[in-house]
This record gives structure tokens, sequence and C-alpha cells, in this order.
């Protein structure tokens, strides 16, 4: 159905890859892993529609105005990159029970479709009596960039892990991001053809933005059970980064215009948030037992706060304050065909609250209570 609102977005992604494994003896130590690299073309192509138009031209004074036809007119934009993404592992076998890892590799985040679209309108100015496409075009209004590039980015990472014995382990290891995170408003100039002519005209949009951001952390595993069936899985992760994502109504927002020249629209009143989904501690645990065709286990799982987008754009900040929650669950397998589970999620009600701009202000409290889970699984 084609309405002035109605975007199609279409992606056509080329890749290809070459990997070379290897499997080696060096300074006494087995070493193996892999080296290789991606490349990878992506195209797009974004129609949009918006309502159709006449240039007419006043006989008299030789004024040139838009007179929308009732009609729905079809237009298309797009746009395309290609991105080289080599990567390296390495993995020695440093003793009998102590391996070392270690990676680089070059990531890419691809922009959200919804991103991708293609929805414009003319800006126009008669005040001067134009009598030129060009004289009464000034601008576009619109949303949606089709020539949005991915985010890249630079990883390295290395671990150590330490096998005492079959059932238990101890792993730490540390790791190390380099990207060019988020978007920023800049103006550009984009050609329409309006009545036969070619126009440039400029548009404010989002574009990738060139500046790095850092983030680094820590992670530590520890596994051991025991040989009555009784074990313990611990994990923890601490991270932190120098992203900076600004509220669109209270942070500092910025616009590039045509001369390349920032100019800031807004002064911030609100600190800025983090990156999406980041969390600065998260930990979990387990204890299970595991004997037989009985499985059951205990898990505690805590994140503290994060920043998550909210609004149909992702531009207004939103804290999910820190919560610890509790499960459990237990499976009995009768025979080799059925087996039985009941799991429970948020044993003790902990209820999920957001701060709205800034920590500490709260705006909504949800509990949604224990969920409790059971079934019966038959395999022939």
């Amino acid at each position: 159905y084609e309405n002035a609102g109605t975007i199609d977005v279409t992606e056509e992604t080329i890749s290809a890859y070459a990997m070379l494994n290897y499997d080696t003896e060096m300074f006494g130590k087995f070493i193996r892993g892999n080296f290789g690299v991606r490349v990878v073309n992506s195209d797009i192509t974004s129609i949009g529609f918006r309502e159709g138009f006449d240039v007419v031209t006043d006989p008299a004074t030789g004024i040139v105005e838009l007179v929308p036809d009732g009609s729905i007119e079809k237009i298309v934009g797009g746009g395309d990159y290609t991105e080289v993404l080599p990567s390296f592992n390495l993995v020695v076998d440093y003793s009998d029970d102590i391996l070392l890892r270690a990676g680089i590799y070059r990531g890419m985040s691809r922009a959200d479709p919804s991103d991708l679209g293609y929805s414009r309108t003319f800006v126009t100015d008669d005040s001067d009596d134009p009598e030129t496409v060009e004289d009464l075009l000034v601008g576009v209004n619109g949303s949606g960039n089709p020539d949005l590039q991915p985010l890249m980015s630079w990883n390295y990472d290395a671990a150590f892990e330490w096998y005492p014995s079959d059932d238990s382990m101890v792993a730490l290891g540390v790791y190390y991001k380099q990207f060019n995170g988020g978007y920023q408003q800049q103006t550009q100039l984009e050609n329409f053809i309006v009545d036969g002519v070619e126009v440039s005209l400029p548009i404010t949009n989002s574009v990738t933005t060139d500046e790095n951001s850092d983030l680094y952390g820590f992670e530590a595993t520890f596994s051991y059970r025991w040989d009555l069936g009784l074990g313990v899985k611990l994990g923890y992760n601490y991270a932190d980064t120098t992203y900076e994502f600004e509220d669109s109504n209270y942070g500092s927002t910025f616009t590039t215009d045509l001369d390349g020249v920032a100019i800031q629209d807004t002064v911030g009143i609100v600190p800025p948030a983090s990156v999406p989904g980041f969390s600065e501690h998260v930990f979990n645990g387990q204890i299970y037992y595991q004997i037989g065709g009985f499985d059951t286990a205990l898990i505690y799982k805590y994140r503290s706060e994060y920043f998550q987008p909210y609004t149909s754009n992702g531009t207004r900040l939103r804290y999910v304050d820190e919560a610890g929650i509790w499960e459990a669950r237990a499976a009995y397998k009768i025979n080799q065909h059925v087996r039985i589970k009941v799991s429970a999620i948020n044993l003790f009600s902990e209820p999920r609250s957001d701060d709205f701009y800034t920590q500490g202000n709260l705006g909504q409290v949800s509990d949604y209570g224990p969920r409790l889970f059971a079934g019966v699984s038959f395999k022939y």
C-alpha cells in the first residue's frame, strides 16, 4: 500500500572471506588458531513516497510555486559501502592444564533498517517572488539516511584458563574495544530532479560520527563440581567506556553545517549516558546438583544500572536501576523418551524501576511477580 508515510528499504550484501588455520609448535609450546579476512559490500536501496505537485508559473508575474496535484510520488535514495574485516586468533597450550588465548579483529555494526528510510519534503521560500525552481526551493525536511555508514571497531582480548581437574575451571580475561560509536546531526547536500531541473538542497540528518570511543573490561569465571554431583559456577564482569550518549531534549547537541563547522544547538543540563544496555558490573552465580536423570539448579543474576533509550527514535535517556534476580529449575529424565521440567523466574518478585533523564529521577516501577513454568517433553 503506497502513501506518503510508506518506506521500503532493501539491503543487498555480497561478502567473501579467506581463512587459514594453523597448528604448530614454537618455543616448546603447542600453538594453534586461525587468521583471515572478510570483505563485505552492501548496497542499500530506499524507496519512499511523498505527495506529488506541479510546478506552476504565473504568466503575468513569472512567479513560480509548487501546487499539490493529489497524487503520490515515488522517490528513491540509496548508498553503499565496502569494508575489510581482518581477524586473528591464538591459543597456546602452555601446559597440560593451562591455556592462553588472544584475539584481534575488526568488527562492523550495521545501521538499523528503520534509520535507512527515505522520507523527504521540500522547504520553499516565496518571500522574494521566486521566478525559478532553484530560487523557490531552499531546503529539505525529512528523516532517514540511506547512505548511513556502519559503525566500525577494533577489538582486542586476552585470557588465561586453568583446568585443575576435569570438572573445574578458573578463567581470567581482559578486553579492549575502540569504536566510532554513534551518530551525529550533519547538514549535507542532496540532489533532486524538479520539473526536469536538477537542484542540490541542504538537509540535516544523522550521519556516522568519526570520533572514536573506548571500551575496556575484565572478566572472571570459576566453576567446580564435587564427586557427589554438587557444583558451583560463578562469573563476574567489570567494564567501563568513554562513549557518551546525549539526550535529545536536555543534552548537548550539535549540528555540522555544509562547511564542516560544528554548531552547538543546545547546552546540556543533564549528563550524557553511556552505551545502551551497558552495565558496569555484572555477576551471575549458580549452585547445581546433578545425579542420574535428576538435574536442579538455583541461580542468582545481578547487573548494575544501565542506560536504555526510549521513544520511537531512541533519543531520550532512561536508566534501568540495578537489580538482583533469583531463578530455579529442576528436571528429571524418566527414560530415554520422556523428560519433565519445572522452572521459576524472579522467585522473590524483584521489581524493575526506571529513571528518566538522570539517575535517581524515578519515572516508573514495574512488578511482574514470579513466573512459573512446567512442561513434559517426549522424544522418540
